[in-house]
């Protein structure tokens, strides 16, 4: 009975909720680490295109620098694309015709004031799982679609707030904004963040997978209708990304920059690529909004494994999982009926809860 693996947590780290959580990290069963899967290596299909982060000064960006840059840039001949984003220092370009990636990589290295420059990568959305309602029974299961509601104590949860002050930020495939347990707890318009590979307007959802989260976490309640949302009477910012790096930072952004008090992640790298560092611009962009005290939260990975990738391990780093105020955000596995840990979920110490 796989779900979402991190909106009951979501519910809860944004305070709209008091809820004790199903199962911990320290709880849930984990399987011996030599057994665990791993993902075959492979390398990351990378877009084309270059992520450029400008210096820093106690993490701000001068104007004046970024003009210099900037020229010099345009002097190289790269051609804007994808997505920039000043707060961070986050400019995107691409090879005009006749230069290789590598060799503008290169040029625009040895500019004065470019920290570092990346090839730009393309994340997946975490499995979609099915959950369809809060009082049907599952005929396999014997229980409710939505146990985890009951199980976990949001009725007694919305006695003490349904959550009309809260704010989400969903980074994801969009939203079907015509959904009548979703139209009204849109915020704002949905925000088309894709630079690349566009499925369609903000307000669809070709995929699914962002209409699924956004329901869970903020579906309208007590309406008759559909499922009932974790946070009740919370509001949606919805970013619709094509999860290409600077899509996911500049998604992470303009969520912080429309004051959101959390944010859902529920993607990561591809889980046939070999394990890599997250992206320069993803941490900025994390630390942004962390700076900016906004609830960071990722989903684990849809499987057993101890890696769970970025943005999870970013939010919470090997190793302290057992502490999450060592971390700057939640890194969310999934628990079953009855406190046990999913067995097609993350474990291990870059889990900070299981819900």
């Amino acid at each position: 009975m796989r779900r979402s693996l991190f909106t009951i947590a979501l519910g809860a780290a944004i305070a709209v909720l008091a809820v004790p959580v199903a199962a911990s990290a320290e709880t849930a069963p984990t399987p011996a680490a030599a057994s665990l899967p791993q993902p075959p290596a492979a390398a990351p299909v990378p877009t084309g295109a270059l992520i450029v982060l400008l210096d820093q000064h106690r993490g701000h960006i001068a104007s004046a620098a970024q003009a210099v840059v900037d020229a010099s840039i345009s002097r190289l001949g790269a051609k804007p694309t994808g997505k920039s984003v000043p707060e961070i220092g986050l400019i995107t370009v691409r090879a005009p015709a006749g230069v290789s990636t590598a060799a503008l990589a290169a040029k625009l290295r040895a500019i004065p004031g470019v920290a570092s420059v990346q090839p730009e990568r393309r994340y997946v959305p975490r499995a979609l799982p099915n959950d369809p309602g809060y009082t049907t029974v599952d005929p396999n299961e014997g229980v409710p679609y939505q146990w985890y509601l009951t199980d976990e104590n949001f009725p007694e949860a919305w006695d003490v707030s349904t959550g009309s002050q809260a704010l989400v930020g969903v980074i994801d495939s969009g939203i079907d904004a015509t959904h009548p347990d979703l139209a009204s707890k849109l915020a704002v318009a949905p925000i088309d963040q894709q630079p690349f590979n566009s499925t369609g307007p903000a307000g669809t959802d070709q995929v699914g997978h962002g209409t699924h989260v956004a329901s869970l976490a903020c579906a309208a309640t007590n309406n008759g209708i559909g499922i009932a949302g974790a946070g009740d009477n919370c509001k949606l910012v919805i970013e619709k990304t094509d999860f290409t790096d600077s899509s996911i930072a500049a998604s992470i952004v303009d969520a912080t920059n429309r004051h959101v008090g959390a944010i859902n992640m529920s993607f990561g790298p591809d889980p046939s690529a070999a394990p890599a560092a997250a992206p320069e611009s993803e941490v900025r962009a994390l630390d942004y909004a962390a700076q900016h005290k906004v609830v960071l939260v990722a989903a684990a990975a849809d499987a057993p494994v101890t890696e769970q990738g970025d943005p999870a391990n970013v939010l919470q780093p090997a190793g302290t999982g057992s502490n999450i105020a060592k971390g700057i955000g939640l890194d969310v596995t999934a628990a079953q009926f009855g406190a046990q840990h999913a067995s097609f979920a993350g474990v291990g110490s870059e889990i900070s809860l299981a819900a």
